[in-house]
């Protein structure tokens, strides 16, 4: 998007393939979804795709995001599921039910499914009612250093099913409008599994991920995946920030194109031909100005 000179994001089966498996390269939850989906098609779940809407600092965006519910083989229940990884994003499926909780990438972050009448709507107010006009929430809250919580809308969504040509109209709307946050950013995000040491720190902060034992001392990292904490790296134009439960600390800050390159390359694995930086030139997220 910022540094070729097509300026577009391709999400079709194939080119994801190419680029996130072959390449090894980022992108946003169009394609990364997209991905997913096919991968848990190809084990025998049933599922399908939504639009939400998503909250950024200032404003609302719509329906530019992609979540996908999910269906196990033998079963009718639904989750919420999300590969994107980005920002403050679920790192678990969460059952399609009013006031569902599950553990973000550690103990200090949950989240949770709210579901309830638009609150413009003009029809019956109740989530209940024949006629209402229902959405769900998903409702971060982070515990801070301090030991207050904050607590924010991630995103909303409708539970109508959206296919390939509705993301491919919004896509199109996502890498090349003007005012959009992809287009006025260049950003990039990365999870990672946290040492002992590290997750021995926030072990006393709630229960482990699927209620593991939180009061068992932890003294290696061997422990099974569905019991590791996570961390968060993120770089937002100029500065990479390492995010360990309510602590963040910048890691790196890019003076020049070139700076943000090895950032890429080194801490997220992001590969850019040092000669792509020319594409770079007169964006708005453009280091080199």
């Amino acid at each position: 998007m910022h540094y070729t000179s097509s300026r577009t994001m391709d999400i079709t089966p194939e080119g994801l393939f190419q680029r996130l498996v072959v390449e090894g390269n980022g992108h946003y939850c169009f394609g990364l979804n997209t991905l997913f989906m096919e991968m848990i098609r190809g084990l025998g779940y049933r599922e399908d795709k939504r639009a939400t809407d998503t909250k950024l600092a200032s404003h609302l965006v719509p329906l530019h995001r992609m979540v996908v519910f999910v269906q196990p083989k033998d079963g009718n229940e639904t989750y919420l599921t999300d590969a994107c990884g980005g920002g403050s994003c679920i790192t678990n499926p969460i059952l399609l039910a009013n006031g569902q909780t599950v553990m973000g990438t550690s103990p200090t972050e949950t989240h949770t499914l709210v579901r309830s009448a638009h609150p413009k709507s003009s029809l019956e107010s109740s989530p209940r009612g024949p006629n209402a006009s229902v959405e769900w929430h998903l409702i971060i809250r982070h515990k801070k250093p301090s030991g207050d919580l904050s607590e924010r809308v991630c995103y909303s969504f409708l539970e109508d099913e959206f296919f390939q040509t509705d993301f491919d109209s919004a896509n199109v709307s996502v890498y090349s409008e003007e005012r959009g946050y992809f287009v006025n950013n260049l950003i990039c995000s990365k999870c990672f599994w946290l040492s002992a040491d590290e997750m021995e720190m926030l072990a006393e902060s709630g229960p482990k991920r699927n209620g593991g034992n939180a009061s068992k001392k932890i003294t290696n990292a061997s422990v099974p995946l569905t019991h590791r904490y996570m961390g968060r790296l993120g770089m937002e134009g100029n500065t990479v920030r390492r995010h360990v439960g309510p602590r963040s600390e910048i890691i790196r800050i890019m003076k020049m194109e070139m700076d943000r390159i090895e950032a890429l390359r080194d801490i997220f694995g992001v590969d850019i031909p040092p000669q792509d930086i020319c594409f770079m030139k007169d964006r708005v997220p453009a280091l080199d100005r």
